[in-house]
C-alpha cells in the first residue's frame, strides 16, 4: 500500500476573508424545523451580545414553539422584541434577502418590528 501525500488548500484565511478558524467541541445536524427553532430559542435566550440571522426567507410570524415554557411569545417577531426588550445590551442583526415576485403574497411588505 503507497502513502499518500495529503495537501490542504484552506479557503478560510484568519483576516482575509474570514474572523479566524477554530476547531468546534460539538457539532448537530438540525434536520426538522422543530429542532432547528428549538435550538434556535435556546441559543438566543442565551446570547450575551449579539445575534446573527442571515437568512433568504426571515418571516417574523413564524411560530418558533408551539407552547413555549420559557416565558417568550412563539413568534420570531414577538419573540425577539421581547427578548430585546427584557435584555437592553443585546442586538439583533437581521439580513433578509430579496425573493421572487412570484412568492410575493406569501412574504411580509415591510419588516413591522424595529429591536432597540
Amino acid at each position: 500500500m503507497s502513502q499518500r501525500t495529503v495537501t490542504t488548500n484552506h479557503i478560510l484565511r484568519p483576516e482575509q476573508n474570514c474572523w479566524r478558524v477554530a476547531h468546534a467541541e460539538r457539532a448537530a445536524f438540525l434536520v426538522d424545523a422543530e429542532a432547528y427553532f428549538s435550538a434556535f430559542r435556546a441559543a438566543a435566550i442565551n446570547a450575551e451580545h449579539n445575534i446573527f440571522i442571515i437568512g433568504w426567507d426571515v418571516n417574523s410570524r413564524t411560530r418558533l414553539a408551539l407552547d413555549p415554557a420559557d416565558g417568550f411569545p412563539p413568534h420570531l417577531g414577538d419573540f425577539l422584541n421581547a427578548l430585546v426588550h427584557r435584555r437592553r445590551g443585546l442586538h439583533v442583526y437581521i439580513l433578509n434577502w430579496d425573493f421572487v415576485i412570484f412568492y410575493a403574497p406569501d412574504r411580509e411588505a415591510l419588516p413591522t418590528y424595529k429591536l432597540g
